[in-house]
């Protein structure tokens, strides 16, 4: 899909904050973190050492904040949101503050954001991810510009991931160390991200091709479905806990290691 806010930046009409809406939340997550790359690298006075720094998971202008457990709380926002949006950028003229699942923000989370959306600083974009956006708060939707996320885009671009992801893990371990040994951290999340679609395409296999992400893939996710219901939450929840390490700058040998011990169907 065009990607509207780097248009924006290109004409430096760029907002101060958009709110991502997606039915799928890996779809939104994924265009929010390309997007925040993008505007890091054009707005950074070098540009090679902005791609470096966030490829690295280290760029000083960029946050990511996701709920803690089940919802955004409010110490969330007063203790790691609120400092780092009133630093001067240190990169370039901009800062990226990315907030995922927005829409699970407590009532005080939400109000104390509110503050610093309403005047936020020189240089801020914020990127908002919602799933469910008609439960973020109104005042914060009328701060925000709107960008729908296409699930079918993004599904259609990782399919080569979801056949990766699934033929990965069913490598014996030294084949499976030998040909992730020089991924990206940008492969990745994309192999992560994929990940999460085909186990999800496991649970509802049963109910037939034309509801999974990529039915060309139903062998593979009836398969999984062998698994059983229990276990395949299981490891969406590990995933979930892989992606978040991942962006929180986990090292990426570390977070493939624990991908391939936590999961089962490669024995």
């Amino acid at each position: 899909m065009d990607n509207l806010i780097i248009e924006a930046l290109n004409q430096d009409k760029l907002s101060h904050a958009y709110l991502l809406t997606s039915p799928v939340l890996e779809a939104v997550v994924d265009f929010a973190r390309r997007t925040a790359r993008e505007i890091l690298i054009k707005s950074a006075n070098d540009p090679v050492e902005a791609a470096n720094l966030f490829e690295a998971g280290t760029h000083p202008d960029f946050l990511w904040l996701a709920p803690d457990g089940s919802s955004f709380k409010i110490w969330q926002v007063n203790e790691v949101l609120i400092p780092k949006v009133y630093l001067t950028p240190q990169k370039g003229s901009r800062k990226v503050i990315v907030l995922e699942e927005v829409d699970k923000m407590t009532l005080d989370a939400a109000n104390a954001f509110l503050k610093t959306l309403e005047e936020p600083p020189a240089g801020v974009t914020y990127l908002l991810i919602a799933t469910m956006p008609e439960k973020v708060l109104p005042t914060i939707h009328s701060r925000c510009q709107k960008v729908k996320v296409s699930a079918e885009d993004f599904t259609g671009q990782y399919k080569g991931y979801a056949e990766k992801f699934y033929e990965l893990l069913t490598l014996p371990w030294e084949e499976f160390y030998k040909k992730t040994e020089k991924i990206t951290r940008e492969e990745l999340n994309n192999l992560l991200l994929a990940g999460e679609l085909i186990l999800r395409d496991a649970l509802i296999v049963d109910k037939g091709s034309e509801k999974l992400f990529y039915p060309d893939l139903f062998d593979k996710a009836r398969e999984l479905n062998r698994l059983g219901e229990e276990e395949i939450y299981r490891l969406l929840n590990r995933l979930e806990d892989f992606l978040a390490k991942t962006r929180l700058n986990l090292n990426p040998r570390l977070v493939l290691e624990n991908l391939y011990l936590n999961f089962s169907f490669y024995k």
